[in-house]
């Protein structure tokens, strides 16, 4: 029953203190809840319990009203690698990385491992 902020707030602490179950339940009580800041939320718990495809799908769905979220992005691309890990589209994630790197995105270093994780196997 806490306001939104203070819900959000809840799940990122418990998405770090590696509570994902009780993160997942806050989000899917909030389900409904529109706004930026909920869709990477939803998608990070989705990541998290290693959903990566339902995260895509939500961040991909996400990016196309909102092109310019940096925070989105990275999520999209931690979301690609860990499919890329089980098998997922190589290719996609591969020019993804490359994007992100090229626009020096936040995490530009560790993109660039994951790339070459992904390249050399």
């Amino acid at each position: 029953a806490a306001p939104p902020a203070t819900r959000a707030l809840l799940v990122e602490a418990l998405l770090r203190r590696g509570d994902h179950a009780r993160a997942t339940s806050i989000v899917a009580d909030g389900a409904g809840t529109a706004s930026p800041e909920w869709s990477r939320l939803s998608a990070a718990t989705h990541i998290a319990n290693g959903r990566y495809d339902e995260a895509i799908a939500l961040l991909d769905t996400h990016l196309a009203t909102r092109a310019d979220d940096a925070d989105a992005r990275w999520l999209l691309l931690h979301a690609m690698y860990g499919s890329v890990v089980k098998g997922g589209n190589k290719d996609r994630f591969v020019n993804a990385a490359r994007a992100y790197i090229d626009g020096k995105g936040a995490h530009a270093e560790l993109a660039g491992e994951w790339l070459r994780i992904v390249s050399t196997s």
